[in-house]
């Protein structure tokens, strides 16, 4: 009777093979490893399109700058400071209309940019390093 219960068990639940456990330990291996190399090649564009924003925004920005007239406002308050203190309302009033605030904007947000994406990168291969996961290679 017993021999027999062992067979139907053996029909319907079939022993795993030897290496199983390896097989998927290693298949889970390669997935994280697939998925580490996925998220630096996301941070790496990232990091690199914020750069490419951010040099743009700067150039872009002393452009603009050089073209609003800002500079002329500003050195007239080093060469004509009484006049610019006594109409100090309109003085403060044109430097503000001439800064160009969309390119400014631009530059910093590249710069935002850049910040975060390096956070986030240092954050996910620090947490990778200290869970002992780092492994690129196989």
């Amino acid at each position: 009777m017993k021999k027999s219960s062992q067979n139907v068990f053996s029909v319907f639940f079939p022993e795993p093979s030897i290496d199983l456990a390896n097989k998927i330990i290693n298949r889970i291996k390669r997935r994280e490893r697939y998925i580490l190399r996925a998220k630096i090649a996301s941070f790496s564009t990232g990091i690199i399109g914020s750069i490419m924003i951010t040099y743009f925004g700067l150039v872009n920005t002393v452009t603009e700058l050089s073209r609003s007239g800002l500079f002329s406002f500003l050195s007239l308050l080093f060469s004509d400071f009484s006049s610019a203190i006594a109409n100090f309302p309109n003085f403060i009033l044109s430097i503000m209309e001439s800064i160009p605030a969309i390119q400014i904007s631009l530059f910093l947000g590249g710069i935002v940019f850049f910040l975060w994406s390096i956070a986030a990168f240092s954050k996910e291969i620090t947490a990778k390093v200290h869970s002992h996961q780092f492994s690129l290679s196989q």
